[in-house]
């Protein structure tokens, strides 16, 4: 099982022991600085295996929208973790004392679990950089960066009223061979996909290194999941690692969701890139993106697709040219190659 698979159903089974029953069980808590356990029974090791929790409920939980088919995937991955921990369970551990290690007493070096104060609270609040009482003043940056942690949700990129499913595999076909990857010794790196562009990347296109990069984890775990080869990387262009470059063909699925103008991209891109093609798409075209999504999801939408003379403009500044530009209504394509 991926790390995908692990974290998914470990999430599940976790979730699980906090609102399912646990009758007969007990949990066992080690505290930071405490090595006593704060309790054990090996009744535990006797229950059944816990039924899986309600994988529909457990996404919603988590802020995570998963389709009826993704929801189909994951249950019988948490119903295999699930049945792991039933394993477990049915040891008999009547005649095992509970220890730290296999190989040590745990009865060694506890101490009595029992709170204490902290006398020299003057000590603590001294070495605050910045105090308002009862309250620890934090930098904004720093919230910020805890703020940069919470997964966002991308599934609106899957969702698509603008093209059947035939039209939809044609218009991914249309992208793929426009970056001309030629040989299995391509390197191709693809900025922003979702899990089906990569299914045809990886179908339509084999080459010898595909790198994805996303600001989500999760839909870098489920390219993971699917693709084990393909390399997943999370952050923009400049945070891909010098060792994967130069890349022969270069695929910016979503520019609009980047965070970087145009220039940015393409400077970024000069320094990564073999002579070869960068393509910029979006298959239900402009519209989409100005009418929708901008209004729906301003905090991740930052951007329009370039129009031909801005375009144009940024490519000649960081030698790229354009070899092909489709904006149409319901398509979007441009295709650059780079010369240096």
């Amino acid at each position: 099982m991926s790390i995908a698979s692990a974290l998914g159903c470990g999430a599940a089974f976790l979730r699980h022991l906090s609102t399912g029953s646990r009758s007969g069980s007990t949990l066992i808590l080690l505290r930071a600085g405490r090595t006593k356990p704060r309790q054990y029974s090996s009744s535990l090791a006797r229950c059944a295996a816990p039924e899986p929790p309600d994988v529909s409920r457990l996404a919603d939980t988590a802020r995570i929208s998963l389709t009826p088919e993704e929801v189909e995937q994951f249950a019988p991955k948490i119903r295999q973790v699930v049945d792991w921990f039933g394993q477990l369970q049915a040891v008999d551990l009547e005649s095992i004392e509970p220890s730290l290690r296999a190989d040590t007493d745990a009865s060694a070096s506890q101490r009595e679990d029992a709170p204490e104060t902290f006398e020299n609270r003057e000590a603590i609040v001294a070495a605050v950089p910045s105090y308002d009482d009862p309250y620890i003043k934090v930098p904004k940056n720093i919230l910020n960066k805890v703020a940069a942690l919470v997964e966002r949700d991308w599934s609106f990129l899957d969702a698509d009223a603008t093209n059947n499913e035939e039209q939809r595999a044609d218009k991914a076909r249309w992208i793929i061979s426009a970056a001309d990857i030629r040989g299995t010794g391509s390197r191709v790196l693809a900025a922003l996909p979702t899990l089906s562009f990569v299914d045809r990347v990886v179908e339509s296109a084999p080459c010898e290194l595909l790198v994805a990069i996303h600001e989500s984890l999760f839909v870098l775990a489920m390219i993971k999941e699917s693709h084990d080869r393909v390399r997943c990387w999370q952050g923009g262009v400049d945070a891909v690692p010098e060792r994967f470059s130069p890349f022969d063909a270069v695929f910016i699925c979503y520019f609009p969701g980047m965070g970087v103008s145009i220039d940015q991209l393409l400077s970024s891109l000069a320094g990564k890139s073999s002579p070869g093609s960068v393509v910029l798409s979006f298959d239900q075209g402009r519209e989409v993106i100005e009418q929708n999504h901008r209004q729906q999801y301003p905090d991740m939408v930052t951007n329009n697709l370039p129009d031909r003379t801005e375009l144009e403009r940024a490519a000649t500044e960081h030698l790229f040219q354009i070899t092909e530009f489709v904006d149409e209504p319901t398509f979007y394509l441009a295709v650059l190659r780079f010369h240096d």
